[in-house]
């Protein structure tokens, strides 16, 4: 089924293109970002490195989800995952900060997640989360990769006490 997926999407993403064009319709930009996302996550190897790549760069919000989503997957990607994580914190407007987060849990480093997880135990003036943002790592994580959640059942069992519901 992988394979499959894997084959058809990305026929569809090298026919269409891996950069939103001006002239695109919605369909358009939501077909590539579909293609994208799923050549991804099947594990295409070309489609993750596309990914990885656009994280040094300007990435369009049509694609910004996707792209960040899929190019934290694999090790070796703190660096690029701190610089986007400051880009959270410095955000302003609720969509932008939604967006990072969506992105941002998607690493599948036990590690990276596990400090991101970590952040979020601030409370007050200690915390730059906003009253929903914890809520959303969290479920993020659950839906999102294993690694996710074997990350969040730690954190739980390791800090249940000092977890703060907002």
């Amino acid at each position: 089924f992988r394979r499959f997926v894997r084959i058809l999407m990305r026929r569809f993403y090298v026919t269409n293109g891996l950069e939103n064009l001006p002239t695109d319709g919605v369909y358009e930009q939501f077909g590539r970002e579909l293609s994208i996302d799923w050549t991804c996550r099947m594990g295409d190897d070309r489609c993750l490195s596309y990914a990885y790549s656009k994280l040094n760069s300007e990435i369009p919000k049509p694609l910004e989800v996707t792209l960040l989503c899929n190019g934290f997957k694999g090790l070796g990607r703190q660096t690029e995952f701190v610089a986007w994580y400051r880009k959270f914190q410095s955000a302003s407007d609720q969509a932008d900060r939604l967006r990072y987060l969506d992105g941002l849990t998607c690493s599948s480093d036990l590690k990276t997640i596990t400090d991101l997880l970590e952040t979020t135990l601030g409370a007050g003036s200690e915390s730059f989360y906003r009253s929903h943002e914890r809520s959303r790592i969290y479920n993020n994580l659950v839906a999102r990769s294993s690694v996710g959640l074997e990350a969040l059942t730690s954190f739980i069992l390791k800090f249940y006490d000092d977890i703060v519901y907002v």
